[in-house]
């Protein structure tokens, strides 16, 4: 059987860290079938790990202006894919990122990945990325019409976005993303040596406004000025929205946290390793997301967790994706993302009760063992297996 996974999609993030961990493992464990990966000359990130098993077909005449890249690779995707689809024969489709190619000749696996456009209504965004929620919206829901299944990341998210689709039960399924086995290995046998030499509170993931960096901000302003806090606040993840960083920046000096607030960049894994293992705690203020790698990045190398959880904001209840207490459990201290004080007051609590924070370490080691990328790989293969021999 020929299996087609779109990544077009995966330019960033969550998208290109799902396939990172995903395609090595797929490879293992699937000896029978041939896999194709539909991909941009941009994505150099995601190509340099792609296995040699797996063929990879580039479409080089995407614009790299993502503004512009969007929209056309949406036409591509619904008008010129199905032909490539023909030409190698595709039986069974697996597309990343919410859309499919509807047209399509072949049966079709979809990925919603991204909750995004359908939990952020009550974000003020920039006109350019409202335009861009309701396309993907929109498509996403012809594109769930036309899968025949359709996975999810966790059950938060398939809650939320089958209601928004209508999808039928038996038509969707979640199987949770997992952590790479090559993540796991750089821990053993290594001595991590401090790359801050202050103490510090840790966030990770893209500059993006969902990310609620911003209350995430005042929360520590609060910190250093209500418990005198001695640390830094290190933000580590790519520049995704240029307005949101300014924005981001401007709110840092207003705020007088000059001297706290460092924001790192993408980072090597290994140099995210060691910042994981000396922080005093990891913060994920997010008010929106389908799963959260970086919490079971935490959970495994041992770092306590302060996660958001959008359920105690009332106004706010059932329409806000966040899965973070269907991943962590018990293993992470959970805040309003809305309020900066309770965001300070989980945060504080971390760093002042040794006890509570071993418990937290403890039971995060434990339940992190219950995400491994084989077991993702592995939902994952047979639900295309199922469709093996079968025609749309």
């Amino acid at each position: 059987m020929k299996i087609g996974i779109n990544a077009l999609s995966a330019q960033a993030g969550g998208g290109i860290n799902d396939l990172q961990n995903l395609l090595p493992s797929i490879i293992k464990i699937d000896k029978q079938n041939n896999y194709i990966i539909f991909i941009t000359k941009t994505q150099k990130e995601l190509i340099k790990i792609i296995p040699t098993e797996i063929k990879k077909v580039e479409i080089n005449y995407l614009p790299s202006n993502p503004f512009l890249r969007a929209p056309v690779r949406l036409i591509w995707e619904q008008f010129i894919f199905p032909f490539y689809i023909m030409m190698y024969k595709i039986d069974v489709l697996y597309s990343d990122g919410n859309i499919t190619s509807i047209l399509a000749p072949c049966r079709i696996v979809l990925y919603m990945s991204n909750a995004i456009p359908y939990s952020m209504h009550y974000v003020r965004l920039r006109l350019n990325f409202k335009i861009r929620n309701i396309i993907i919206k929109w498509l996403g829901l012809l594109s769930a019409k036309r899968a025949d299944k359709v996975r999810f990341p966790s059950k938060n998210t398939m809650n939320l976005l089958s209601d928004h689709l209508n999808l039928p039960p038996d038509k969707c399924v979640v199987i949770y993303n997992g952590l790479n086995e090559n993540f796991k290995n750089a821990l053993l046998g290594k001595d991590f040596e401090s790359i801050h030499q202050n103490r510090y509170v840790l966030s990770v993931g893209l500059i993006y406004s969902h990310k609620n960096y911003h209350r995430l901000l005042e929360a520590f302003k609060i910190l250093v000025d209500k418990y005198h806090y001695k640390g830094d606040l290190l933000i580590v993840g790519n520049y995704f929205e240029d307005y949101y960083f300014k924005y981001l920046n401007n709110l840092v000096k207003s705020l007088s946290l000059q001297e706290r607030v460092f924001f790192k960049g993408k980072v090597l894994n290994m140099d995210l390793i060691g910042y994981y293992k000396f922080a005093d705690v990891f913060v994920l203020p997010s008010i929106s997301e389908s799963f959260g790698i970086p919490l079971i990045e935490a959970m495994t190398i041992g770092t306590p967790i302060v996660a958001s959880d959008c359920e105690m904001e009332d106004k706010y209840r059932g329409i806000c994706s966040n899965p973070f207490r269907e991943v962590c459990g018990n293993a992470a201290s959970y805040c309003n993302p809305f309020d900066p004080q309770d965001i300070t007051e989980s945060i504080y609590k971390v760093i002042s009760d040794i006890t509570y924070r071993d418990q937290l370490v403890s039971n995060g080691k434990l339940r992190s063992k219950q995400f491994s990328v084989i077991d993702t790989a592995r939902g994952i293969c047979g639900l295309l297996e199922n469709f093996a021999g079968k025609h749309h």
